[in-house]
């Protein structure tokens, strides 16, 4: 049943919206076509310029407007330029720096165990010309050889990223985190992912599947065979809620190449993992996009909640954005927090576990003065209480 006008009116894209929309259709197929050639006519050029900037799609939307029949528009759009230039020499760093990890930090041939992510969707979906941007360098590694990577970065002068694992030890960081943040002054960050659930899709050693190997960055890589490329997108994706059309154009992209017997295949494969809600979602979300897109217009359209809700999403401005409160994981597909989440991916959860010894008490939440103070002091008055009453009770019975 379509939802109601009220529903609508509130979360109506605005034209801003369905403009970015449009655009990522036409990049991603020559089949999608519009009725008119664009000329962004009732757009506010501002807010559009602020919205592209903060979706992450800058690259791509420069691409389009400085190619085709939208190429006198650029002009008219200095901020997209300017950002775009700006991303495709980040890409470069991002370049140099893998290099640098390569040759300097990891040792010569060791790049062969990690995946440049952003490059590896960038070469796959996008031919390797630095229209998808990320703002950090996201490698692959395999689980054993983790703390052997953050060690190198820490010797080579990169830090933790994310106060929770200063002054805790390397092995514990490594051992409970699925994720490690690594940064150094001058060059971009860099984040070590690993996998250490039964339902990882990622290693060959859990898929027993062969990976076919990739060019990024002159590197030939292990790249992430269909339909594990597809689900491990599709996944990362959904980590992000869907709240940038940075994401959203990768799931376009993807769903471009995939035919309808793949599309059936992977969601057989999803549902032996206890996935297939949120494969489909994704599908859906595609295709309730492609209609916006098209139509400008939500009126008449089965649009499921998942899809407003990204609708509201990517229409916000930075400061909107920044103000928004936590909004109901209910509008949400099952995000499938057991594949995304390792066992002991949780410090704090994993420490409550553990038995007291000394490397496990340096992980231990440390209490503030004031904290521990509340404690003796609560201690002590307990102790007191209960000395009173055991007090009470020898007289009375020394008096019978």
């Amino acid at each position: 049943m379509p939802h109601s006008q009220d529903d609508q009116a509130v979360i109506s894209p605005s034209i801003e919206v369905v403009e970015m929309l449009r655009i990522l259709f036409e990049l991603s197929s020559a089949e999608f076509v519009v009725s008119e050639k664009p000329t962004l006519a009732g757009v506010d050029i501002d807010r559009f310029q602020q919205l592209v900037a903060r979706n992450r799609i800058s690259t791509l939307a420069a691409h389009y407007f400085e190619s085709g029949a939208a190429r006198e528009m650029s002009a008219s759009l200095p901020s997209i330029v300017a950002e775009a230039r700006g991303e495709r020499r980040l890409s470069f760093s991002r370049h140099l720096e893998l290099r640098r990890l390569e040759e300097k930090i990891l040792g010569p041939g060791k790049i062969k165990y990690a995946v440049l992510k952003g490059g590896l969707i960038d070469a796959t979906l996008y031919g390797g010309q630095f229209l998808r941007q990320s703002s950090d360098i996201d490698i692959l590694v395999e689980p054993e050889r983790v703390r052997e990577v953050v060690e190198k970065l820490l010797e080579s002068g990169y830090q933790f990223s994310h106060e929770r694992w200063v002054g805790h030890p390397v092995p514990a960081v490594c051992k409970y985190s699925a994720v490690v943040e690594m940064s150094r002054p001058g060059a971009l960050q860099i984040e070590v992912h690993k996998s250490l659930d039964e339902h990882s899709i990622i290693f060959p050693a859990v898929t027993g599947l062969d990976f076919p190997r990739t060019k990024v960055c002159g590197f030939d890589l292990p790249g992430l065979a269909e339909p594990v490329n597809t689900l491990y997108m599709i996944f990362h994706h959904s980590r992000h809620r869907w709240s940038c059309l940075h994401w959203v154009m990768d799931l376009i992209r993807l769903c471009k190449t995939l035919s309808n017997p793949d599309r059936v295949a992977l969601s057989h494969a999803a549902e032996n993992m206890g996935l297939r809600r949120t494969v489909d979602e994704a599908f859906k979300l595609e295709r309730d996009l492609a209609l916006v897109a098209a139509g400008g217009s939500l009126e008449g359209l089965d649009l499921s909640l998942f899809t407003l809700e990204c609708l509201y999403r990517v229409g916000l401005s930075n400061d909107e954005a920044a103000s928004l409160k936590a909004r109901s994981v209910s509008t949400e597909p099952d995000f499938a927090f057991a594949w995304q989440r390792p066992r002991g991916y949780d410090l704090k959860a994993a420490v409550s576990r553990l038995g007291p010894g000394e490397n496990e008490y340096r992980l231990m939440p440390q209490l503030s003065g004031s904290a521990i103070g509340m404690c003796l002091v609560r201690a002590f008055t307990l102790s007191m209480h209960f000395g009173s009453r055991l007090a009470s009770s020898v007289r009375s019975r020394s008096a019978d």
